[in-house]
């Protein structure tokens, strides 16, 4: 009886062992695909479908991250800026603008938005085809980070929310980044060199 009962704990336990092991890498790949961003998710997938051939060919999305993502989307914001106002654009019928299939407008009216969510803090990547002009409330207080291709981030540190402007110099796309922090005490706050990592580390979508 008592042969019989160390084998059946015997039993079980490696079993358990084995479930625990199981679980635990797939929860270490699913983490690692995720902190690079090596695949889409369903949702980016879709929404590229539904913009300019012509966006898509020049899109980016970095590859590495400084912090574990648990959700991620995009959107497409058919807007033209027009001095300080944005105006939504008309040219689409009812069935395109019920899908936001936006395939047949003009690339450069179009602007792709890419999100990332972690614990939190949200990232958002918002992607412009057309010259951006940003006008800051004190201009002392941006810094430019420098990237490994020879261009540079302007960089400016709301506390909350940190703005980054990268323009693409092989694509001429134009990057506005907002990193948002949750937190009180800004523990996910991105330093200087992950700001640098993070954009060096831009690749083609498709």
């Amino acid at each position: 009886m008592y042969k019989k009962s160390l084998i059946i704990i015997g039993v079980i336990l490696v079993i358990a062992v084995g479930l625990y092991i199981y679980s635990n890498n797939r929860i270490v790949e699913k983490e690692e695909a995720i902190s690079e961003n090596i695949e889409k998710t369903n949702s980016i997938d879709n929404i590229i479908k539904k913009a300019p051939p012509k966006l898509v060919e020049l899109l980016k999305t970095p590859s590495k991250l400084p912090f574990k993502v648990h959700e991620s989307g995009a959107e497409l914001h058919d807007m033209v800026y027009r001095g300080d106002k944005s105006v939504t654009k008309t040219t689409l019928n009812d069935e395109e603008k019920a899908s936001r299939d936006m395939t047949r407008l003009p690339y450069k009216e179009v602007n792709f938005e890419q999100i990332f969510l972690g614990d939190e803090i949200k990232l958002s990547i918002l992607a412009q085809p057309m010259n951006v002009e940003t006008v800051y409330g004190e201009p002392t207080d941006i810094k430019k980070i420098h990237i490994k291709d020879g261009s540079f981030a302007e960089y400016i540190d709301y506390d909350f929310n940190q703005h980054i402007i990268w323009k693409d110099r092989e694509t001429k796309m134009t990057y506005l980044i907002d990193i948002t922090q949750y937190d009180k005490e800004r523990k996910g706050k991105f330093s200087e060199q992950e700001i640098a990592e993070m954009i060096d580390s831009f690749k083609y979508i498709k």
